[in-house]
């Protein structure tokens, strides 16, 4: 289960940055946790993480785990981290701003 996706040379960044399966397949995640919430389990956060997120331990903080993901990579252009709409979505959600913030769970 999760969002898999393959690096992609030939898709256009404006079609690569544009991830509502990713914003999707979170919300799913986030009900089940609040139905959990409410059927007394005691939930204390929720971490956005994967198994080959542990490869870049040895890296310390030099990588930030969310740029897996939540960024496209332009390779062609120095490389250029690019915010996916699931990363402008993700960070309107944790503050509770925007249309994100009517999805809140707590």
């Amino acid at each position: 289960m999760g969002v898999t996706e393959k690096r992609n040379d030939t898709l256009a960044i404006d079609a690569a940055l544009k991830d509502q399966h990713r914003i999707s397949f979170i919300l799913r995640h986030l009900y089940r946790i609040r139905r959990a919430i409410e059927k007394g389990a005691n939930v204390k956060g929720y971490f956005y993480w994967t198994l080959f997120d542990d490869f870049e331990w040895s890296e310390g903080f030099k990588y930030l785990i969310l740029d897996t993901y939540f960024y496209y990579t332009d390779y062609k252009n120095n490389p250029t981290r690019i915010p996916k709409d699931s990363a402008k979505w993700f960070h309107a959600f944790i503050k509770g701003q925007g249309q994100a913030s009517h999805y809140y769970i707590t």
